[in-house]
């Protein structure tokens, strides 16, 4: 049985909020804005990712909660680390363009 993201988040090495639900949530907005970012439909998601488009649609509206898999292969579809998926607010925009430092940024907007 695979592991849900409220699970994995919550095992005493994780760090950030302690509300599930918040993190659970702040998953799902920095899908959001990384699609966003990167021009990309649920659609174009829901087929590099694997996922069906509905059921993709019900997680980013709060309707499905993602197992650690399933977030996994929502990441690799954005060719962006699980880490920056999962961050806490205020959510980073990653700009995986960026290879180096510029003043003080270091990959994220």
């Amino acid at each position: 049985m695979p592991f849900h993201l409220e699970q994995v988040l919550s095992m005493p090495y994780s760090k950030g909020m302690s509300d599930m639900g918040e993190k659970t949530e702040a998953f799902r907005r920095n899908v959001r804005e990384m699609l966003d970012l990167k021009g990309m439909t649920r659609v174009e998601l829901a087929r590099r990712s694997g996922l069906s488009r509905p059921w993709l649609s019900g997680m980013l509206n709060g309707k499905a909660i993602p197992s650690l898999l399933t977030c996994e292969r929502i990441a690799r579809a954005l060719v962006t680390p699980l880490e920056v998926l999962i961050a806490s607010p205020p959510s980073p925009r990653y700009d995986p363009g960026t290879v180096s430092q510029k003043e003080g940024t270091s990959g994220l907007l």
